[in-house]
């Protein structure tokens, strides 16, 4: 009945030596599996960091690009606005030179080579307006689509 015992408590010895080496196991797996998981969030983590520095640097970059289509769209408008100036300027000289004109013609008999005159140097102006004007707006493009 000794022995009966002692054989019963041996047994129970090994049954808890065994699930004690399981425990064991069970319990490295899970501090394996915790080290990979903090591996994993701090490379997350990382990677997280990383993005939301990309994104401000682009939202920056944004900002900046929007500050300088602004400052190129008033540029255009200033030129816009001077090349209308100066053709209002030269539709006024040729109102001038067109009444002028009317005051010669009266005084002479040269009409027709005279108006003729004037309206070639109002055409030549205003092509030469609209040329400057063209090739001004061309760079800002140019130059939007650079910095763009």
């Amino acid at each position: 009945s000794e022995a009966q015992l002692q054989a019963g408590v041996d047994k129970q010895s090994e049954l808890l030596r065994e699930k004690n080496e399981r425990l064991k196991q069970a319990h490295l797996a899970d501090h394996s599996a915790n080290a990979r998981l903090q591996d994993e969030n701090e490379s997350l983590s990382r990677k997280k960091r990383d993005m939301e520095a990309t994104l401000r640097k682009v939202k920056d970059r944004e900002g900046k690009l929007e500050q300088q289509a602004k400052t190129l769209e008033s540029e255009l408008q200033k030129v816009r606005d001077q090349s209308q100036r100066e053709k209002r300027s030269l539709d006024h000289k040729l109102r001038e030179a067109q009444r002028t004109l009317e005051v010669v013609q009266s005084q002479r008999g040269d009409q027709e080579t005279m108006y003729n005159q004037l309206q070639s140097t109002h055409e030549e102006a205003i092509e030469r307006v609209n040329r400057e004007a063209a090739t001004q707006r061309e760079e800002i493009i140019r130059e939007m689509e650079r910095l763009v």
